[in-house]
């Protein structure tokens, strides 16, 4: 009987060795494939990495990560929930995908309680560790920064919803009405949220985003087409603005001259302010004490004031 007990005991270590070596073996081919994937995005290229004094394959992206780090230590101008912060917030990514993730995908997480957490653990790991990591940078500027979450909750999502397909009788019929409903929301949501598609959120945060969130969750220049157009029409010659992103060059016709203007009164005519400049960097402070009188889609406020 005790042979036995060694034997079975040898087989189960032998076992736990060959898993162990596949992983290893498939982390290997995984590690492998994706250099050789970074290093085609950089054209294979071969350079000097000056901080590491030596030359590597695809230089620019060992910069690139020291750049990053560089930046990550001397912190960014940030904003969430109506304060701001030259470094950031440790809870700001949470935020961000609570009002920019469709409700129906959130909603649709806790049913890996039924689902079992065993068959979602690896890619709710996935997302919990990019979300971890994410937390302790201090460049807090848009959730496109980990945006590879929503891999894990996709997938996380499908298995719920695989789960309430094959279930049967009464909870079954109740799981499935539940997921449709549920997919039609998110159908709608998505529908609703065209053309402004980067300004995207969700109910929570009421049609109101700056309220919560604003630089890149909200703008990246495709307002200033618009702002151009409502300044064209109404016969503006010039706009006093600090714009955020400088895109009036490509707004498809001539934008009329712009000046900096005064942080504590605005100028005599045209007046357009940035939500991202006002809520990230204060600018212009009047902007908190006077109500705006036109918006100009999801990032741009704008007020006449006679001459």
């Amino acid at each position: 009987m005790y042979a036995c007990h060694i034997y079975r005991s040898y087989r189960g270590i032998s076992f736990v060795r060959r898993e162990i070596e596949e992983r290893l073996s498939a982390l290997r081919i995984v590690l492998g494939v994706s250099a050789l994937v970074i290093w085609a995005g950089y054209s294979f290229s071969f350079a000097r990495v000056e901080f590491l004094h030596m030359h590597l394959p695809a230089a620019r992206f060992f910069s690139g990560i020291q750049s990053v780090w560089e930046r990550n230590r001397a912190g960014q101008p940030s904003y969430i929930l109506g304060t701001r912060s030259p470094y950031g917030f440790w809870f700001y990514f949470p935020v961000v995908l609570a009002v920019k993730t469709p409700l129906a995908l959130l909603l649709l997480l806790p049913g890996v309680v039924w689902v079992g957490f065993r068959r979602c653990a690896y890619p709710l790991a996935f997302s919990g560790g990019i979300l971890l990591c994410a937390m302790a940078s201090r460049i807090d500027i848009g959730v496109r920064h980990i945006l590879p979450v929503y891999v894990g909750f996709s997938i996380a999502a499908g298995a719920v919803a695989s789960w309430a397909w094959q279930a049967k009788g009464i909870r079954g019929h109740v799981a499935k009405a539940a997921v449709g409903l549920l997919l039609a929301w998110h159908l709608a949501s998505s529908l609703t949220a065209h053309p402004d598609y980067l300004a995207y959120s969700n109910e929570i945060a009421g049609g109101h985003l700056e309220d919560f969130v604003a630089d890149s969750d909200l703008d990246w220049g495709r307002d200033m087409k618009r702002l151009g157009g409502f300044l064209d029409r109404n016969g503006a010659t010039q706009v006093t603005f600090s714009p955020f992103n400088r895109t009036y060059q490509l707004a498809g016709h001539d934008f009329p001259a712009i000046t900096s203007g005064n942080s504590e009164h605005p100028s005599p005519g045209w007046n357009a302010v940035s939500i991202t400049m006002w809520k990230v960097f204060g600018f212009p402070a009047w902007a908190d004490r006077i109500p705006p009188q036109t918006r100009i889609g999801r990032s741009i406020l704008v007020w006449y004031f006679p001459p």
